[in-house]
């Protein structure tokens, strides 16, 4: 079978319109054609013609450098890689304004010792023993009156030594989310149990560490900054110069060495001197080539080197 005619139902003006609509637009791409491609033809045209007569001047009088200028120009690189080498020489063998101020010191304390002992008049008077604040960190038996006192005061601190507090108080404390934990403060004796309140995303033996370091600076009239996830564990001020201090448990370098090594690197650009304090024996070896690496059994001696 045939397929049925298409009927429709065009006039012959409107077959006539539709041809001449489609006449104009094949007139006006004709034109545009005849207008683009003269112009596209020059182009080219022109363009190989220059790159002609380029080559030929340049082969009929050839351009020749001047050798002083040549001479001058490689003189100038030279001193420029000279400088540049120089430079980094000098900041890979420049002692950090710490260490120049320790030898210095080390130095006056020489020059002192050679020049004699002093005489009556000059003795230094002994420095007045600093009134340290009450400490939950330290292990030593206490007399059985000041634990009653203890027992007695309003839990407000982040660290409780438990053997002080009555069973009403740990009871308490462990509704307040306070962590068990068995640790040597020091590593000098023998470990005890406390009751550490953590903060947000942190171990109770990370946080143990930063509100001892906040107490042991607090007995030499420091305040301490502590923070949490941004920037060093205990930042501090001395002599207007700023310290830190960043307690390691050896997570972060077991999870990235990469994301360690770049942040002590931070830290020793904005930092005075920071400090790096690992809360095992074993880890030193392993963070000593990020920095200054502190045990708990060398803490006091340190802060007391800073402060003295």
């Amino acid at each position: 079978m045939y397929p049925a005619p298409i009927i429709t139902d065009m006039s012959a003006e409107d077959a006539v319109e539709m041809m001449v609509k489609g006449a104009l637009v094949l007139l006006a791409v004709a034109v545009a054609v005849a207008l683009l491609v003269p112009f596209a033809i020059g182009y080219a045209l022109t363009a190989v013609v220059w790159r002609i007569s380029e080559a030929i001047i340049n082969s009929l009088f050839p351009i020749r450098p001047d050798p002083a200028e040549i001479a001058r120009h490689g003189e100038m690189l030279r001193r420029a890689r000279e400088k540049e080498e120089r430079e980094e020489r000098e900041r890979k063998s420049a002692k950090p304004l710490w260490q120049r101020e320790e030898e210095a010191k080390e130095a006056a304390r020489r020059e002192a010792a050679a020049s004699g002992p002093k005489g009556p008049m000059e003795q230094e008077e002994p420095e007045a023993e600093e009134d340290g604040a009450e400490d939950d960190f330290e292990d030593e038996e206490e007399p059985a009156r000041e634990e009653q006192q203890e027992k007695e005061k309003p839990l407000d601190k982040n660290v409780y030594l438990e053997r002080k507090l009555s069973k009403q108080q740990r009871d308490e404390l462990a509704e307040r989310e306070y962590k068990r934990l068995k640790i040597s403060a020091f590593g000098d004796s023998g470990a005890s149990y406390y009751l550490v309140k953590p903060r947000w995303n942190e171990g109770k033996e990370h946080a143990f560490f930063c509100f001892l370091i906040e107490a042991e600076l607090k007995k030499r009239g420091k305040r301490a900054e502590l923070h949490v996830n941004d920037g060093p564990d205990v930042v501090f001020k001395h002599n207007g110069h700023r310290y830190c201090i960043d307690v390691e448990t050896g997570t972060n370098i077991a999870r990235s060495r990469e994301k360690v090594e770049r942040k002590f690197g931070y830290y020793a650009r904005d930092y005075y001197r920071p400090y790096i304090f690992v809360t095992k024996k074993k880890l030193k070896y392993k963070y000593s080539r990020y920095g200054i690496v502190v045990t708990r059994a060398k803490l006091k001696k340190v802060l007391k080197s800073v402060f003295d």
